[in-house]
């Protein structure tokens, strides 16, 4: 904990002493409150956040988004033990935001310039892919810390508890096979609802680990059946792409030759990967005995400049979008045209 942590008057007055804050950013009743740790101590200063998380009442932009996860770490969880893959996992989501904000950029330049930007797709893809499947290995080591941090307080358990690998692949899987949740259960004497999440989890973990190996390990690339249609978005071939396992095209988005929005299933992948964190987070909360809140009658949200992507991921995924949707196909269209003749 920081000291002089009592100056911050949103605090629990009797936090456990091991609860490390994973803010001093405060909006409560319409009003920003921010204390920063100088060598002294904690001392309040004028300031808003511009990227960042933060304890408040209500979010002030319509985009701070409220996680679960989150919630679940910053409130209850955040010992001094988990802080280092609790700050990985929360720069990972503001990155995943910021790669999908990237490829709408790179789109915008495909269209207007016609210029060349597979390689830049190619890459942007594969990094999405890594993180979102090193996010899966840092939970573990959050969950793995956190069950002696939290679940200490039951010694019975505690002394049944079998110590949990750092690996996620490990939780999941055994000689290839995918594990059942009474498996899990029987091989670390978990509860059954945490042992079932993992098992929930392993069919999507194991299927974008195996895309990132491929495209890693063997130099195939994620882009070698892609196109660019300029009024449409990046488009790639319905029976010769790598994500097939992902995502079901529905026939209604189709283009011409069998082409279909490679959008969806980016946003997919990365959709279902915070989706298994917040899932986490309710199962534990459900099963686990936590202590009291550290910011009573908070919430904790997270803001960033990239955060509408997050906002716009299941909309994407249910609804098949392609990167300029048709709603807003005359406007793109009347953009492109616009813009070519300035520049000609």
């Amino acid at each position: 904990m920081l000291p002089n942590v009592s100056v911050i008057p949103f605090l629990a007055k009797d936090v456990e002493s091991w609860l490390a804050l994973m803010s001093t950013s405060f909006f409560v009743k319409d009003e920003w409150h921010f204390w920063y740790p100088f060598p002294g101590g904690l001392q309040k200063l004028a300031a808003t956040p511009s990227e960042g998380n933060y304890f408040g009442d209500k979010p002030e932009r319509s985009t701070d988004i409220l996680f679960p996860y989150l919630q679940l770490m910053a409130q209850h969880i955040a010992c001094e033990s988990v802080m280092f893959f609790a700050r990985g996992i929360d720069n990972d989501f503001h990155s995943l935001a910021a790669s999908l904000g990237k490829l709408k950029l790179i789109f915008g330049s495909a269209a207007i310039r016609r210029s060349e930007v597979r390689r830049f797709v190619e890459t942007e893809i594969e990094y999405i892919l890594m993180v979102c499947r090193s996010m899966f290995d840092l939970l573990q080591e959050l969950i793995q810390t956190v069950m002696g941090c939290v679940v200490s307080n039951d010694v019975k358990r505690t002394k049944r508890q079998k110590q949990l690998p750092k690996s996620f692949a490990k939780m999941v899987e055994k000689e290839n096979r995918a594990l059942t949740g009474e498996e899990i259960q029987k091989a670390y004497d978990l509860q059954p609802p945490i042992a079932q999440w993992y098992a929930e989890q392993a069919e999507f973990f194991l299927e974008i680990r195996r895309i990132r190996n491929r495209l890693v390990h063997s130099g195939e690339s994620p882009t070698k059946s892609m196109f660019v249609i300029p009024d449409r978005g990046f488009a790639i071939s319905l029976d010769r792409n790598p994500f097939g396992a992902l995502y079901s095209w529905p026939k209604g988005c189709e283009a011409p030759n069998e082409l279909v929005p490679l959008r969806p299933v980016i946003a997919r992948i990365v959709w279902s990967t915070l989706r298994s964190f917040n899932s986490f987070a309710v199962v534990f909360r459900k099963t686990i005995q936590l202590p009291s809140e550290i910011a009573p009658g908070l919430n904790y949200f997270m803001r960033g400049y990239n955060n509408i992507e997050i906002l716009e991921l299941q909309d994407i995924v249910d609804r098949a979008l392609w990167d300029v949707d048709q709603a807003n196909l005359e406007n793109a269209n009347a953009t492109i045209a616009a813009t070519a003749r300035a520049s000609s």
